[in-house]
């Protein structure tokens, strides 16, 4: 059956998905009959590798041993398998395919897997071992890789041709690490290749302008769909698209970000993605002032991308990690490493200056909140102002960096499509440093589709005050029949945070969890049972709970990477409401010492 049972369950579920899959449908048959032109590039416009400073952040990090994944062989890919869950993919037309993604989906397979196999992240490692030391064992590999992939992917078939986003990672790889090597050796490849890998860039190219992602919602995929076509565009001098997709890019800056700078899927990950592939086509801009007349570029948009680097500098609590919450795919443009400095260097090519993140920082009605000092590093959030396909239930929640040591962290994402019980169970509300009230969750979650959520219940911002020694934040989340307030007061002085939860109206039972790392060692003080020590590689914090609440200790799951798992711990404090109290309020503690 071409259209599957699951498809049909979900435009039941969202008939407005229905009309944009026959929209869909009815493009990609026509797609199938559109020639393709053979152009080479004219090489009329710089790209990155112009800059001294790009190749020098280029060549940090660089492993001595390059790998895609641990058990791929370089010298003999299968370009439509996952390889993690060894699951092949059929080879179809890809609207077709797509259809047998759908259906498949939660089957023991996460086509992710796939998509990142050619994404070619690694490319520009052997591209830069090429630049560094002129190993043509390195150009052979390169070349292999190309070609290999071509010859199993053909034009629209193939499960890497059924996303678009994945289309424009691949492309924008691709040319990186092909000018990075003609830079070095600029007859490094023959006309025969050329030809070959220019005819793939402008199928690619086609293929975008004629399925950019626009359906829900513009989200990181219409992002990164645009900033590969405004790519290709300069690649082959097409002057209506280059002009087309960089106004859709910087028309982002206020259609995805309200004005505090924070994006509106409510997820780290997809907001540093973005921020990445819009400064990458305003830093190209730049760099080709022959652009300057085409391509427009306010004052007002300016201040807005500085609101967005600002706030996504906040989720920084070092050079590579980062507060994680929402959806956690580890999705990229260029893997560069240290991914701060890679945004810094972007940033300040386009702004020359930076911004320091070192205060406590609030960011209206957005509700994220950051408190720092020296020891701290607290993140406080937060509210949902639109429709998205990537946050998880984690209102009210905060993640606590100590030292330079994670106590309380996001459990993370671990993966899309592999276990729909194990994509629940990350984006739960039991999943977060948060409470669950009356065992429900903040939105429900589609177990068909995991992707298609309701709006999250809204949360007002009720105070955000920050002072020398003390900080405060208020948040309230309002459910139909009751309601739960939790204030954050960081004391700088003393190195302690209170945590205030109240609660009003009909409330039956709540459950506090905390989820702490596979570092973090727990030992309860015997002298005073309601008092936890909480250690991380010699740094020490103390948690005090309320003595009526009921406590437990158990092991549970954090995902530290994309497809990966790892024992953690959650604390789990329970209350039940047997007075039919209406307004009740309980307060937590954490903190450096006891205090007297």
């Amino acid at each position: 059956m071409f259209v599957s049972l699951t498809r049909i369950k979900k435009v039941i579920n969202n008939p407005i998905s229905g009309w944009m899959f026959l929209w869909q449908y009815i493009k990609a048959r026509l797609l199938k009959y559109k020639k393709i032109k053979n152009i080479l590039p004219s090489d009329k416009h710089k790209f990155l590798i112009e800059d001294e400073a790009f190749l020098k952040l280029l060549e940090k990090n660089i492993a001595d041993d390059i790998k895609i994944f641990d058990n791929v062989d370089l010298q003999n890919i299968n370009w439509n398998y996952d390889y993690i869950n060894k699951v092949s993919i059929p080879f179809k037309y890809y609207f077709n395919l797509r259809e047998w993604i759908v259906k498949n989906s939660f089957k023991g397979f996460d086509i992710k897997n796939v998509w990142e196999l050619s994404r070619g992240y690694y490319l520009k490692d052997m591209a830069i071992k090429f630049y560094q030391t002129n190993n043509q064992d390195y150009l052979k590999t390169y070349k292999r890789i190309i070609d290999s992939w071509i010859d199993q992917n053909t034009y629209l078939y193939s499960s890497n041709w059924t996303n678009p986003m994945e289309v424009s990672i691949r492309s924008l790889n691709w040319i990186l690490s092909f000018r990075l090597i003609t830079k070095k050796d600029p007859a490094a490849f023959d006309e025969a290749f050329r030809k070959r890998f220019y005819l793939n860039l402008n199928q690619s190219f086609v293929f975008l302008i004629n399925n950019i992602e626009t359906y829900p919602f513009k989200s990181n995929h219409y992002t990164t769909d645009n900033l590969g076509i405004f790519v290709l565009s300069l690649i082959f001098d097409n002057t209506h698209f280059i002009k087309k997709s960089f106004n859709n890019l910087v028309r982002s800056l206020k259609e995805q970000f309200d004005n505090n700078g924070v994006d509106f899927e409510n997820s780290s990950n997809y907001q540093l993605l973005k921020i990445e592939a819009i400064m990458i086509a305003i830093l190209l801009r730049k760099k080709n002032p022959n652009l300057a007349d085409v391509l427009k570029f306010s004052e007002e948009q300016d201040s807005q991308l500085k609101n967005i680097y600002v706030f996504s500098k906040y989720l920084f609590k070092n050079d590579e990690d980062i507060f994680n919450f929402g959806d956690n795919d580890e999705t990229k443009i260029f893997d560069i490493q240290p991914l701060k400095q890679k945004l810094e260097y972007l940033y300040r090519s386009i702004i020359p200056q930076d911004v320091d993140t070192m205060p406590s920082k609030t960011f209206g009605n957005s509700g994220y909140n950051f408190l720092k000092n020296e020891d701290f590093n607290v993140l406080f959030l937060r509210n949902n102002q639109k429709n998205g396909s990537h946050f998880h239930n984690d209102l009210l929640s905060f993640q606590l960096n100590y030292k330079g040591e994670d106590f309380f962290v996001d459990p993370n994402t671990f993966s899309y499509n592999l276990n729909s019980e194990k994509r629940a169970y990350y984006i739960s509300t039991r999943h977060h440093n948060t409470c669950t009230i009356n065992h429900q969750e903040q939105s429900k979650i589609n177990k068909l589709d995991p992707f298609f959520r309701s709006k999250q219940k809204r949360v007002t911002v009720k105070k955000q005050s920050l002072l020398k020694s003390r900080d405060e934040v208020v948040l309230k989340i309002d459910y139909s029949r009751y309601s739960h307030s939790r204030s954050l007061i960081f004391n700088k002085d003393a190195n302690k945070i209170n945590i205030f939860d109240t609660f009003n109206g009909n409330i039956k039972n709540i459950e506090w969890n905390f989820y702490l790392p596979k570092d973090v060692i727990i030992k309860n003080d015997l002298k005073i049972k309601n008092i936890i020590l909480l250690e991380n590689h010699s740094k020490t914090l103390i948690l005090e709970i309320p003595e009526m609440l009921a406590l437990t200790i158990n092991k549970t799951y954090i995902s530290t990477k994309y497809n990966q798992e790892e024992e953690g711990t959650n604390i789990r404090l329970q209350f039940e409401n047997t007075n039919h109290l209406q307004n009740l309020s309980f307060q937590i503690n954490i903190m450096e010492k006891y205090l007297k």
